[in-house]
């Protein structure tokens, strides 16, 4: 796994949980972080979708639909317990504007 890579994994929470693309912080020592992967935007409340990076060249990332990165919350994998399946990665494109994107936020 690689920085910028998109993966498939099963993210839960509190409840529940379902299999969602993912977007790779790093991977070290077995732990991967990340960002999730929505394409629910529209019906997010203004404070909600100012965390959101619009990712434009979604199909070029491996995405079926316009997608955005959750930069809410880093979540974190443990690879030794799970098996993720890299689908693709960000452009060069969407990568730099994310970088932009996640300095804005600090």
């Amino acid at each position: 796994m690689k920085t910028n890579d998109i993966s498939i994994a099963f993210v839960s929470w509190p409840g529940g949980g379902k299999r969602r693309p993912i977007y790779i912080i790093s991977d070290e020592n077995n732990k991967v972080r990340f960002y999730k992967i929505t394409s629910k935007y529209d019906n997010k409340s203004p404070k909600i979708k100012k965390y959101y990076f619009k990712i434009n060249q979604w199909s070029d990332a491996g995405l079926n639909r316009q997608s955005y990165i959750d930069t809410i919350t880093v979540g974190k994998i443990d690879k030794s317990k799970f098996k993720l399946e890299v689908i693709g990665k960000l452009t060069k494109q969407d990568a730099e504007r994310l970088v932009v994107f996640l300095s804005s936020q600090n």
